[in-house]
């Protein structure tokens, strides 16, 4: 049985740890544990915060694919695996991407593909297109990057 100033600790902890940046339950939970709150009044935190929207697995996920699409020029594959290591469940991913018609992954490619060519000149076609696939694109991806790439 857990005390009523333990929870009231793990919850100003857990608003003070969110307040910094959004995050998920997992990794909520995970610095929950190393600050050795008991399992009980975690859960109980982490319940209570879900129900109030501070904490969302989906909407975090948007905004991790979002800044990663659009500042990284990371591909789909490289951001779902980010995703999974920060404890996004499978079906949360699939929900934030929604029906994703691959058009920003495109275009995430091609500034990719435009940053490499300026940084190192016109590499062979095998090494621009490994480059693209290293980032997390799919080859359907990467060949449309690289039709854009010979015009």
């Amino acid at each position: 049985m857990m005390s009523k100033s333990e929870y009231e600790r793990a919850r100003d902890y857990a608003v003070r740890y969110l307040g910094y940046a959004s995050r998920t339950r997992k990794q909520l939970r995970d610095k929950m544990v190393a600050k050795e709150f008991s399992a009980e009044a975690i859960e109980a935190v982490v319940q209570l915060l879900t129900e109030k929207g501070y904490l969302n697995d989906v909407a975090f996920a948007r905004n991790y694919i979002n800044s990663k699409t659009r500042y990284n020029n990371y591909g789909r594959r490289r951001i779902v695996v980010g995703l999974m290591q920060k404890g996004v469940g499978k079906e949360d991913i699939q929900a934030a991407y929604g029906e994703d018609d691959n058009a920003d992954e495109i275009e995430a490619a091609k500034r990719a593909l435009a940053k490499r060519v300026a940084k190192k000149g016109s590499d062979d076609r095998q090494k621009l297109m490994a480059f693209l696939m290293r980032r997390g694109f799919s080859y359907d991806v990467v060949k449309k990057a690289m039709e854009g790439l010979e015009e």
